[in-house]
């Protein structure tokens, strides 16, 4: 059973906003599209995965993706994907790394060889038996039940070529492509058959988890060094990309290509909750949109599914947090 979604990361969504609403030309344009193309790539990975899991018992499993949790020092740990059953846990590192891959244990780096060029990374498996570290403390923080703690570095490009030095048994055993996810699962169940904690524990430990978790936040501006005026304004058009859309009678219509759209408005209030600030008011909208009422602005932000406090003149909308 999937309890916690996987969901697209905030970080690629607005590096996706700040790629539409960036000025022509801006000197940060390509630092945000080398790291979106990156981040897209990671999420294909994990999702990729979430097809083999998508196998497993539903009953029998809890999956969680994107799972942040307190760490040492006020710091958070974040988990790919976190596979409990009432016999184990599994950490999954998912890695979306095309090419020949070497794991490097002696210095503990993953050095990829692709299109005649060398590049390293951090070592995967340093990082997931980290995971597993601040996993076991948060159980021992929180007075939950203690599991057995498996993990895993998932490699989702199949065309991949894995590489290590001989006789390397951690990597053998610790390092897969997502084909094998499944059957390293059932190894793992037939190493662990005794079950450690019941059914109805298993669910304690799976809300409590889900109350844990805490949503990224950050502001994607001050990450690029990017000025709010650098943000084009306006509702864009879906059809031809403009920022010059109109709001005639409950409708949009673009001057340069005449299409209409209805709801054109909604990627452009994500896009300001996305980039300029976590909530939006009337006011904000009226702004932003480029709308001459705030009757108007007001009805487009209640018909979203946005969440909003305050009384009705100083009510102010955001985003759900679902990450």
């Amino acid at each position: 059973m999937i309890v916690k979604k996987r969901s697209v990361p905030l970080k690629l969504e607005m590096d996706e906003a700040l790629l539409r609403r960036l000025v022509h030309g801006h000197v940060k344009r390509q630092d945000i599209q080398t790291d979106a193309t990156k981040r897209s790539a990671g999420y294909r990975g994990e999702m990729s995965l979430d097809y083999y899991l998508d196998g497993l018992p539903q009953t029998e499993y809890r999956i969680f993706n994107d799972l942040r949790l307190p760490a040492r020092h006020g710091s958070v740990f974040q988990i790919d994907t976190l596979v409990l059953s009432k016999f184990f846990a599994l950490i999954i590192e998912v890695k979306n790394i095309a090419g020949t891959l070497f794991f490097d244990t002696s210095f503990h780096q993953l050095i990829r060889s692709y299109l005649d060029k060398e590049e390293g990374f951090i070592d995967p498996l340093s990082q997931v038996e980290r995971h597993k570290f601040e996993w076991h403390t948060f159980l021992h923080n929180n007075n939950l039940t203690p599991l057995p703690i498996e993990t895993l570095v998932s490699i989702s490009n199949p065309k991949t070529i894995l590489k290590t030095t001989p006789n390397n048994q951690a990597v053998y055993e610790k390092v897969i492509h997502n084909e094998q996810l499944l059957n390293k699962i059932n190894e793992l169940k037939t190493k662990y058959h005794n079950p450690v904690m019941s059914s109805n524990r298993l669910d304690q430990i799976s809300e409590c988890l889900l109350q844990a978790h805490q949503p990224p936040a950050f502001n994607i501006l001050e990450t690029y060094g990017i000025d709010k005026k650098d943000i084009r304004r306006g509702v864009q058009c879906p059809n031809c990309g403009t920022f010059a859309m109109k709001r005639i009678v409950r409708n949009w219509y673009c001057p340069f290509c005449q299409s209409y759209s209805k709801a054109a408005h909604e990627q452009a209030i994500r896009d300001y909750l996305l980039l300029i600030h976590p909530f939006i008011t009337n006011q904000a909208c009226c702004q932003f949109l480029h709308i001459p009422s705030r009757h108007v602005a007001n009805r487009i932000l209640n018909s979203m599914n946005l969440c909003s406090q305050g009384s009705t003149k100083g009510r102010h909308y955001y985003l759900p947090k679902n990450g």
